[in-house]
């Protein structure tokens, strides 16, 4: 029984946001998406576009005060399948980068889905929003959070009908993994378990 509910959770746990540094002397981060996201392959079989959106901060504690955290960094992802041309078309838009949003076109299922799950070259100078004190202080920490949704034209009705009619496994709206602390060293990036 035990090893029944293992695999139920294996199966059915919500995607988790991983964050690593890209570089050696640490000052470029990656995003990726780790976990199976069930809603996704339903949503781009039945046409319609799937949207991941990555929200991270930098902040710096401060004693008997909020934290400082003078930038957040939005990025939204958004993937559909067009089955004439048999392609998967990629939008990558970050926020407040004064950069248009791109658009790449993919002829592999797996390439777009690799591309759409990460994010590559977010410095911390951007997230700390060109504040050196920020980038020096040993009282940093980053929070972030990634959700996503499954866009196009599909009623509220059959969404909650399908959460119910599979006991809660199956939610069209998508996941949320919440905001996260994640600890920034010079061994690593480290998420902070709660409690």
């Amino acid at each position: 029984m035990l090893t029944f509910l293992t695999l139920i959770n294996i199966v059915f746990a919500a995607p988790e946001l991983n964050i690593n540094w890209l570089d050696k002397p640490k000052t470029q981060l990656s995003f990726s998406i780790k976990g199976k996201d069930s809603e996704l392959e339903s949503c781009l079989n039945n046409g319609l576009e799937m949207q991941y959106r990555y929200e991270a901060k930098l902040c710096k504690s401060r004693k008997l005060w909020y934290p400082k955290c003078p930038r957040e960094f939005v990025e939204t992802h958004l993937l559909s399948y067009d089955p004439v041309s048999d392609s998967y078309s990629l939008k990558v838009d970050r926020h407040r980068d004064d950069i248009e949003p791109q658009v790449i076109v993919f002829n592999s299922r797996r390439k777009a889905l690799q591309s759409f799950y990460n994010i590559e070259n977010v410095s911390l100078d951007f997230l700390a929003g060109g504040r050196a004190s920020l980038l020096k202080s040993n009282k940093r920490y980053l929070e972030a959070r990634a959700f996503s949704s499954c866009k196009g034209e599909y009623s509220k009705t059959f969404s909650e009908l399908s959460y119910y009619l599979t006991f809660g496994l199956v939610r069209i709206a998508g996941f949320n993994t919440g905001w996260n602390r994640y600890i920034i060293n010079k061994t690593g990036i480290h998420k902070q378990q709660e409690g």
